[in-house]
Protein backbone atom coordinates (compact mmCIF):
# COMPACT_ATOMS: atom_id res chain seq x y z
CA UNK A 1 0.00 0.00 0.00
CA UNK A 2 1.40 3.35 -1.01
CA UNK A 3 0.56 6.20 1.27
CA UNK A 4 1.41 9.29 -0.64
CA UNK A 5 0.08 12.38 -2.24
CA UNK A 6 -2.22 12.21 -5.26
CA UNK A 7 -1.84 15.30 -7.44
CA UNK A 8 -5.44 16.28 -6.65
CA UNK A 9 -5.30 15.17 -3.00
CA UNK A 10 -6.12 18.54 -1.38
CA UNK A 11 -9.08 18.97 -3.73
CA UNK A 12 -10.36 15.43 -3.10
CA UNK A 13 -10.00 15.78 0.65
CA UNK A 14 -11.85 19.09 0.60
CA UNK A 15 -14.66 17.99 -1.73
CA UNK A 16 -15.29 14.87 0.32
CA UNK A 17 -15.04 16.69 3.65
CA UNK A 18 -12.22 14.57 5.03
CA UNK A 19 -11.10 16.01 8.37
CA UNK A 20 -7.68 17.69 8.30
CA UNK A 21 -6.09 14.70 10.07
CA UNK A 22 -6.31 12.67 6.84
CA UNK A 23 -4.01 15.16 5.11
CA UNK A 24 -1.81 15.82 8.15
CA UNK A 25 -1.12 12.11 8.66
CA UNK A 26 -1.18 11.27 4.95
CA UNK A 27 -3.75 8.53 5.52
CA UNK A 28 -5.45 8.28 2.13
CA UNK A 29 -3.55 5.79 -0.07
CA UNK A 30 -2.73 7.00 -3.57
CA UNK A 31 -4.60 4.11 -5.19
CA UNK A 32 -7.77 4.94 -3.27
CA UNK A 33 -7.38 8.66 -3.97
CA UNK A 34 -7.18 7.76 -7.66
CA UNK A 35 -10.37 5.72 -7.46
CA UNK A 36 -12.22 8.43 -5.56
CA UNK A 37 -10.97 11.15 -7.93
CA UNK A 38 -12.17 9.08 -10.90
CA UNK A 39 -15.59 8.55 -9.34
CA UNK A 40 -15.89 12.26 -8.61
CA UNK A 41 -15.02 13.23 -12.16
CA UNK A 42 -17.42 10.63 -13.62
CA UNK A 43 -20.24 11.51 -11.22
CA UNK A 44 -19.79 14.98 -9.69
CA UNK A 45 -23.19 14.67 -7.97
CA UNK A 46 -21.77 11.87 -5.80
CA UNK A 47 -19.88 14.55 -3.86
CA UNK A 48 -23.23 15.38 -2.24
CA UNK A 49 -22.81 12.24 -0.10
CA UNK A 50 -19.17 12.54 0.97
CA UNK A 51 -19.69 10.35 4.03
CA UNK A 52 -19.87 7.32 1.72
CA UNK A 53 -16.42 8.06 0.36
CA UNK A 54 -14.96 8.64 3.83
CA UNK A 55 -16.49 5.46 5.22
CA UNK A 56 -15.23 3.60 2.16
CA UNK A 57 -11.71 4.78 2.96
CA UNK A 58 -12.00 3.44 6.50
CA UNK A 59 -13.27 0.09 5.23
CA UNK A 60 -10.57 -0.06 2.56
CA UNK A 61 -7.83 0.42 5.14
CA UNK A 62 -9.39 -1.60 7.96
CA UNK A 63 -9.77 -4.67 5.74
CA UNK A 64 -6.25 -4.68 4.34
CA UNK A 65 -3.81 -7.17 5.82
CA UNK A 66 -0.92 -4.73 5.46
CA UNK A 67 -2.48 -1.93 7.50
CA UNK A 68 -0.15 -1.40 10.44
CA UNK A 69 -1.02 -1.04 14.10
CA UNK A 70 0.13 2.59 13.98
CA UNK A 71 -2.12 3.32 11.01
CA UNK A 72 -5.05 1.74 12.87
CA UNK A 73 -4.45 4.14 15.76
CA UNK A 74 -4.35 7.04 13.32
CA UNK A 75 -7.58 5.81 11.76
CA UNK A 76 -9.27 5.78 15.17
CA UNK A 77 -8.21 9.40 15.59
CA UNK A 78 -9.46 10.19 12.08
CA UNK A 79 -12.78 8.49 12.85
CA UNK A 80 -13.17 10.54 16.02
CA UNK A 81 -12.65 13.70 13.92
CA UNK A 82 -15.21 12.75 11.28
CA UNK A 83 -18.10 15.22 11.01
CA UNK A 84 -20.66 12.40 10.69
CA UNK A 85 -21.20 10.39 13.90
CA UNK A 86 -22.59 7.52 11.84
CA UNK A 87 -19.30 7.27 9.99
CA UNK A 88 -17.40 7.52 13.28
CA UNK A 89 -19.26 4.60 14.89
CA UNK A 90 -19.20 2.35 11.84
CA UNK A 91 -15.53 3.13 11.14
CA UNK A 92 -14.47 2.32 14.71
CA UNK A 93 -16.27 -1.00 14.45
CA UNK A 94 -14.41 -1.79 11.20
CA UNK A 95 -11.04 -0.71 12.61
CA UNK A 96 -11.42 -2.81 15.76
CA UNK A 97 -12.13 -5.91 13.66
CA UNK A 98 -8.64 -5.75 12.08
CA UNK A 99 -6.28 -8.57 13.07
CA UNK A 100 -3.67 -6.02 14.23
CA UNK A 101 -6.14 -4.37 16.61
CA UNK A 102 -4.80 -4.75 20.14
CA UNK A 103 -5.92 -3.67 23.58
CA UNK A 104 -4.69 -0.12 22.98
CA UNK A 105 -6.89 0.10 19.86
CA UNK A 106 -9.82 -1.37 21.74
CA UNK A 107 -9.52 1.09 24.64
CA UNK A 108 -9.11 4.10 22.35
CA UNK A 109 -11.92 2.97 20.04
CA UNK A 110 -14.36 2.29 22.88
CA UNK A 111 -13.58 5.70 24.35
CA UNK A 112 -14.53 7.33 21.04
CA UNK A 113 -17.69 5.22 20.79
CA UNK A 114 -18.76 6.16 24.32
CA UNK A 115 -18.84 9.83 23.31
CA UNK A 116 -21.21 9.27 20.39
CA UNK A 117 -24.97 9.84 20.55
CA UNK A 118 -26.56 6.49 21.42
CA UNK A 119 -28.14 6.04 17.98
CA UNK A 120 -24.70 6.06 16.34
CA UNK A 121 -22.90 3.74 18.75
CA UNK A 122 -22.00 0.29 17.49
CA UNK A 123 -22.82 -2.54 19.87
CA UNK A 124 -19.91 -2.54 22.33
CA UNK A 125 -20.77 -6.03 23.56
CA UNK A 126 -20.43 -7.42 20.04
CA UNK A 127 -17.11 -5.58 19.55
CA UNK A 128 -15.78 -7.00 22.83
CA UNK A 129 -16.88 -10.55 21.96
CA UNK A 130 -15.29 -10.36 18.52
CA UNK A 131 -12.09 -8.95 20.01
CA UNK A 132 -11.97 -11.65 22.69
CA UNK A 133 -12.61 -14.44 20.19
CA UNK A 134 -9.91 -13.13 17.85
CA UNK A 135 -7.37 -12.88 20.67
CA UNK A 136 -8.22 -16.06 22.58
CA UNK A 137 -5.46 -18.60 23.05
CA UNK A 138 -6.21 -22.21 21.99
CA UNK A 139 -6.44 -23.31 25.65
CA UNK A 140 -9.17 -20.82 26.50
Amino acid sequence: MVLGVHKEMPSILEKLQYPLIWETLNLLPVELANIQANELSNDPASASAPEHYRFGAFVYLARRNDTSSATLLNLIDAASADPDPGVTGAAISEILSHHHASEIHLVRGLKVISGLPIEFRPNEEVILKQYSARNATPNE
